[in-house]
């Protein structure tokens, strides 16, 4: 019986170790991912700053400075380091706040690589490899909905049509023009739905365009009263909810100019 009783309190002792040393990895693992991405964002908040200006009023105003290619400057030096760079994400009131990565071999290798190409499970958010930037209808971008809050996770903040009305708008700059986007629906989705958004790359005509807006409309959790006319373009962003296996959050959003 006391042999009995010992083996189990060693077995016990070795899940709890174990269970110890994988959450310890975890998070040492997100504090490594969250200190390569502020040091990201500090390149491109440093050429910001150099960028800004005082205007007569007192107020700071960036300028928006480009290369010779055409690229703004903010983001050439890391476009240097990654040339698989193909963009900015930022959304106000949460910590969405990276760029954006793109292969045309598939949508894996960013799944679980960071900016250096090195394997790190929570990755970059990426865009879709069946998206062109220029002439696609949607960008189509995937993130994971890391449990530390991070990557996508706040995304289902557009949960809340509070949220919504309060950042209803949604930033994500190419290389070369930065971009306003202005939600249009936000939903939950089955990856085998009928509604299968992450098809959705390019309109062939109107009617396809408009199909796909009145699926997006008709899923909505909330009605936004935006209004989507064809030849908008569109921004999808997509993250696991796990409210339920092989489910997602979806936030679609319209291409607005000032």
């Amino acid at each position: 019986m006391k042999n009995k009783r010992l083996i189990i309190e060693i077995l016990s002792l070795l899940i709890f170790l174990g269970c110890a040393a994988y959450i310890g990895r975890y998070y040492y693992n997100s504090h490594t991912a969250q200190n390569d991405i502020s040091q990201l964002r500090e390149k491109v908040e440093e050429q910001t700053k150099a960028d800004t200006v005082q205007s007569q009023d007192g107020q700071e105003k960036e300028i928006i400075t480009y290369m010779d290619n055409g690229m703004m400057s903010k983001y050439y030096p890391l476009y240097e380091q990654n040339n698989d760079m193909v963009g900015w994400l930022k959304v106000d009131g949460t910590d969405i706040d990276y760029p954006v990565m793109y292969t045309n071999t598939g949508n894996d290798f960013y799944m679980h690589h960071n900016f250096e190409k090195e394997k790190q499970y929570s990755g970059l958010p990426f865009l879709d490899y069946e998206c062109d930037m220029v002439r696609s209808t949607n960008l189509i971008i995937y993130g994971h909905n890391m449990k530390d809050g991070t990557m996508f996770s706040a995304l289902l903040k557009y949960d809340d049509k509070a949220f919504f009305e309060q950042y209803g708008d949604i930033q994500f700059d190419t290389l070369y023009e930065q971009g306003k986007y202005r939600v249009i629906g936000a939903f939950y989705a089955k990856h085998d739905s009928d509604f299968r958004y992450y098809e959705f790359t390019n309109a062939a005509d109107e009617e396809e365009f408009e199909e796909y807006i009145e699926n997006v409309k008709d899923n909505s959790l909330y009605d936004t009263g935006e209004s989507v006319r064809y030849g908008d373009k569109l921004l999808t962003l997509s993250t696991c909810s796990y409210n339920t296996n092989d489910e997602r959050f979806v936030v679609v959003a319209k291409r607005v100019y000032e």
